[in-house]
């Protein structure tokens, strides 16, 4: 009985899916010869093999190590706060923001074992900021790995048109960072203790990264997959035996229910008018779905009714910050905390943040795209 809790607490979102599927195929199982078809196949080999580099990174233990060294110095709640938070936006502008969250949010909590201040309101803002920082790169997040992939973007041109969006929300959370933490100096109980670290996991993880950028360029990345998992099987096989499979089995299960809906004569109707619509009508209908379903699959769904990238990418990342269903980052910041609590007080801060992005990003950047 504890495994099955344990199994519908840590895999909720992708029961939710799973059974959306299964309600679409029992209402139409010829569907199910069309699978693969609905899958694009680029985007889960894409994401299949960021997963692996970002575990390659994780492992290393070098992010921890930065962390730790550069983090022991900083004395207050505020400047901590803004450390981390910086970190896990880093991080995830350059690997995922899951990842990002995976590597920040354990370190927060060890951290909570030397300190005396709550650091709950500070993994609230890591969240948030993984979700700023992956929204300026086409592979800090799934919803934009698709994008980038699905709509072939360019890399450089998806990152310029992002940044003035990040830009924005960064500025948005280093004042919600500045007024809700205290500059008073912090209690240490005892000193920060050291991890090991891998230089050659490390080394072969940052080259991996690279080379698989170029591979996505290239429209090679379905080719270049399994050698990648052949060399972390030869130099760190923990790599692909702790990779966060889930995250690449719940993207498929998007996948498929979003191309049903999508074929569904109830969703044409709503969202056949999509083609038409204005920037500014993409950029929150993206906004509105995303606090329904998630981003990822307000991300795919959407795709399917309009080729206005810009608009869309820029929604499902604002749209992230708002419920903490919004985006899978949240739930995995939750989740890694094992503080029940924060759900609650999570919407305290996301929901004012989405708000005041919403309303200048329309004013300062969306009318660009008209």
């Amino acid at each position: 009985m504890e495994r099955v809790s344990r199994l519908l607490r840590n895999e909720f979102i992708f029961i939710v899916y799973s059974f959306v599927l299964v309600v679409l195929v029992v209402s139409r199982p010829s569907s199910v010869l069309e699978f693969p078809e609905y899958i694009d196949w680029r985007t889960i080999a894409s994401l299949a093999g960021l997963i692996l580099i970002s575990k390659g990174f994780q492992l290393s233990g070098y992010f921890d190590w930065f962390a730790r060294r550069s983090l022991t110095r900083i004395s207050s709640e505020r400047n901590l706060a803004l450390g981390l938070v910086g970190t896990a936006a880093f991080l995830s502008t350059f690997l995922t923001n899951d990842v990002g969250l995976i590597l920040v949010v354990p370190l927060t909590m060890s951290y909570s074992k030397y300190l005396k201040n709550d650091l709950g309101k500070v993994i609230i803002f890591e969240a948030i900021g993984a979700n700023v920082g992956s929204s300026v790169s086409p592979i800090g997040n799934p919803q934009n790995i698709f994008i980038y992939r699905f709509m072939d973007v360019p890399f450089h041109k998806f990152f310029l048109k992002m940044l003035p969006v990040g830009v924005i929300m960064g500025g948005i959370l280093v004042s919600f960072i500045y007024f809700s933490t205290s500059s008073t100096e912090m209690e240490f109980r005892t000193r920060l203790e050291n991890g090991g670290t891998d230089r050659r996991l490390f080394l072969v993880s940052f080259l991996s990264l690279i080379l698989f950028i170029v591979t996505m360029e290239l429209n090679l990345e379905t080719f270049s997959v399994f050698p990648l998992m052949i060399l972390f099987l030869i130099i760190e096989r923990k790599v692909i035996f702790e990779s966060n499979w889930m995250l690449l089995l719940l993207f498929i299960v998007f996948f498929l229910d979003s191309s049903m809906l999508s074929r569904e004569e109830w969703v044409k109707n709503l969202f056949d008018s999509t083609h038409s619509l204005s920037a500014g009508k993409i950029y929150s209908l993206s906004i509105l779905v995303s606090q329904v379903m998630s981003n990822v699959p307000a991300a795919i769904l959407i795709s399917h009714f309009t080729d206005r990238w810009v608009p869309l990418a820029i929604g499902v990342n604002v749209g992230g910050n708002g419920l903490v269903i919004a985006s899978l980052a949240n739930i995995i910041a939750i989740r890694l905390s094992r503080r029940r609590d924060l759900l609650v007080k999570f919407h305290f801060y996301s929901i004012p943040f989405m708000a005041i992005s919403f309303l200048l990003i329309s004013f300062f950047v969306i009318p660009i795209f008209k």
